[in-house]
């Protein structure tokens, strides 16, 4: 929006000093920028009532400003060199300018507060996110560990009582004896310590 104004304002000047067409081409493009820009904004800010209500208020500005621009385009056309420098020294213009950039520079400061709040509100929950994962890692981590330790306790402990000799133990060896008539195993070999 700032751009297109600018562009406006100095393709309007430029063409009341020189006469020359071809700035009127880049001040009508100008014309088209600002109320395409107007219009973007105007979208953008769909969700914000407050900057709606700028906008409702910047409209008949800009539409203010293109006319008075089309004034001093006019009265260089019409009246010559001295009346185009008559008009622009009335300095209405330029007051128009300054009052919609100072609604601009609201506008800006009002979207950039916005922006800071939602990076703000976005940075935290990065945050709790990170903290989520990490301490749910370590809570699966210590559940995990207390679990295996549990279950080796568990494990560990009725072997530790069994009434057949350790594997380990050097005074007990190990025979097989096959006994086709044991349910409990499919192969059919029964273990049982035998002493030498």
């Amino acid at each position: 929006m700032r751009s297109a104004l600018r562009d406006l304002d100095n393709n309007q000047r430029t063409f009341m000093l020189t006469g020359e067409d071809s700035y009127l081409v880049s001040w009508r493009s100008a014309q088209a920028n600002i109320k395409r820009a107007n219009q973007n904004i105007r979208t953008l800010t769909m969700d914000n009532p407050r900057q709606q209500a700028r906008l409702d208020r910047l409209d008949p500005l800009l539409e203010q400003r293109i006319d008075h621009s089309s004034g001093g385009v006019q009265a260089r056309q019409e009246k010559g060199l001295e009346a185009a420098v008559q008009y622009a020294k009335s300095g209405e213009g330029t007051a128009m300018s300054s009052e919609i950039l100072g609604i601009v520079q609201d506008m800006q400061s009002d979207e950039d507060a916005l922006l800071r709040q939602r990076s703000a509100t976005t940075d935290a929950s990065i945050t709790s996110t990170r903290n989520t994962i990490l301490f749910g890692t370590l809570a699966g981590l210590l559940v995990a560990a207390l679990a295996g330790i549990l279950l080796s306790r568990n494990i560990a402990r009725p072997l530790g009582s069994s009434p057949w000799p350790r594997i380990a133990s050097p005074s007990a060896t190990w025979a097989c004896s096959c006994h086709r008539a044991n349910a409990v195993m499919k192969s059919g070999c029964l273990l049982s310590p035998s002493r030498a």
